[in-house]
This record gives C-alpha cells, structure tokens and sequence, in this order.
C-alpha cells in the first residue's frame, strides 16, 4: 500500500526517494526602489515674479502670446498687517488725546485698504487672464 505524495517544494526528499524530480522554487520577483525610473508629471508653467508695480512687456507662460501684462491691486497680508497697526496706534492715541473720538481715530486703519500702493500688484495675461507674477 502507497502513501499519496505531498509536494512540498523546499524540503529534501525522503532518504529512500533520492532519484524523484523537485521543481524548483518559484520566487517573487524583487522591486528595486533604486532603480525605478522617474516618476511622470505634467508640467504646469512656474509663476515668475514680475518685477514692478506698472504693467511690464512679458511672454505668456500659459498661452505664449507677447503683450503688456494687465496690473490688479489686491489687499495682501502686508496691507492687513499695516492696518491692523495704523487700527490700534489711532485707537490708543485718540483715546488718550479725545477720549469720546477714541473709536473713529480706530478708523484709519482702513487706508491701507484704500489705497493701491498698499496694495499688493498682481499681473495677469490679458488674453488668458491667468495671473503671471506679482510684486
């Protein structure tokens, strides 16, 4: 009577069954993570600072057409953070000198708000109307 035969791979045969065929093993295939070859990305044009607050002469990075850029004045941190000074200096000084206009001196702070050298100067292309730098 014949025992049924395991295949076990790996293990040596029995001592009687020296002349049986083993397949070999099968291994994963090893990943490298050296060697692996440079992720594939989309290239996005990179926003180039535009130097100045007037429109300037440039290339388009979106659409590549030459034109004069488009100047928009947007309130930036550095317009908050002047106002929030200017809010609190007139504040404190109206109260100590005129102690019931204390809060309309507070006011002031809101210049900066108002006027576009405070402002941060954002360009933008005027064909595509994508924003290519600031100052």
């Amino acid at each position: 009577m014949s025992q049924p035969q395991l295949n076990l791979g790996a293990l040596p045969p029995p001592p009687g069954q020296q002349g049986m065929y083993i397949p070999p093993q099968q291994t994963q295939p090893q990943l490298n993570l050296y060697n692996l070859p440079p992720p594939v990305t989309q290239s996005q044009p990179l926003l180039t600072p535009v130097v100045g607050r007037t429109p300037q002469f440039m290339t388009c990075p979106y659409c590549q057409q030459n034109a004069a850029t488009v100047v928009k004045y947007e309130i930036g941190c550095g317009t908050c953070l002047c106002g929030g000074l200017l809010c609190l200096i007139g504040g404190g000084v109206g109260n100590l000198i005129l102690p019931f206009f204390g809060s309309p001196c507070s006011l002031i702070g809101l210049v900066p708000c108002c006027v576009d050298s405070c402002k941060k100067a954002v360009h933008h292309c005027p064909y595509c109307h994508n924003k290519v730098g600031e100052n």
